[in-house]
């Protein structure tokens, strides 16, 4: 079996690179050595730590480029900038402040490459409190081959890190959709399924870290923003089918109530429930189940 350049793409913003150091390591430490790493600041250019990381990355390892962003453009424009500036056959992705177990790469590329209309691979991952220290798993499904429509209900793969993906299937399907605000993996993710097949590695092979510094997942603004996005952009799809039409509208009623907007959210729900009062229930019910699953 061939040995194909993975290329690795890590954007980062506003880290010390203390916290960089745990990202980075785990991707230099990696059983599979055929590897690049491209780390993409975009920082603001007066962010104190900035020439910090820029000295650290640069004096670290041959195997890392490091490039700057001359004013914050958001983690989805830098993700594209790594990729366009990569050499590899494949691609993966790792938020600055997650890391792998050193097995990733290799399982995922030894699958990825016998697999020809594989677009992705995924894998499990696990939740590590920073301040507690207490670790669960990520608790999903896991499916494989063609997944569009199942995964238009749910994003079942996860986030950015989990994956290793198709170089040239992911220029085919259209990059990472630079206007969104959030849940840009979920899209591509959408995207790469409807034209090709998925697979996955069904091992905890991803540190995913929540603490107090900045993550789109905490801001909810920005959620609702590309929650709403993704909605009008597959809205002919979700009209299509009366079950996933009503699951997207139910998910979005949560962020509206994040953001304030309590009587929208209340005014959904009550529309929702007039509609289909079982369909919500049970649907409900589910998320209740799954919810004490994973505690």
């Amino acid at each position: 079996m061939r040995s194909d350049l993975v290329s690795v793409v890590v954007p980062t913003y506003k880290r010390k690179p203390e916290m960089l150091k745990r990202c980075v390591d785990s991707v230099l430490s990696q059983t599979y050595k055929n590897i690049e790493l491209i780390v993409v600041d975009d920082s603001p250019s007066d962010h104190p730590f900035r020439e910090e990381v820029k000295s650290f990355l640069n004096s670290y390892d041959n195997r890392i480029h490091y490039i700057q962003h001359h004013k914050n453009m958001g983690a989805n424009i830098a993700r594209n900038t790594g990729v366009d500036n990569s050499n590899g056959k494949y691609i993966a992705f790792l938020d600055d402040d997650d890391e792998w177990a050193p097995t990733k790469l290799e399982k995922q590329y030894k699958l990825i490459y016998n697999n020809p209309n594989v677009s992705l691979v995924y894998c499990r991952a696990q939740i590590i409190n920073e301040n507690s220290g207490e670790t669960k798993p990520i608790i999903n499904w896991m499916y494989r081959g063609s997944q569009y429509h199942r995964l238009l209900k749910q994003n079942f793969i996860g986030s950015n890190s989990f994956v290793l993906v198709d170089k040239e299937k992911f220029y085919m399907v259209g990059k990472y959709d630079e206007s969104l605000l959030s849940n840009q993996d979920y899209d591509l993710f959408i995207r790469l399924s409807k034209d090709y097949e998925i697979d996955f590695i069904d091992e905890v092979l991803v540190n995913y870290y929540i603490h107090e510094g900045e993550r789109i997942s905490t801001n909810a603004e920005k959620q609702l923003q590309g929650r709403l996005a993704l909605y009008e952009k597959y809205l002919p799809e979700l009209k299509k089918d009366k079950d996933l039409y009503t699951i997207w509208n139910i998910k979005n009623i949560p962020l509206y109530y994040r953001v304030g907007e309590k009587k929208k959210a209340t005014k959904s729900f009550l529309k929702l429930f007039a509609k289909r009062p079982i369909f919500l229930m049970n649907y409900l019910r589910g998320t209740l189940d799954y919810i004490k699953l994973s505690k």
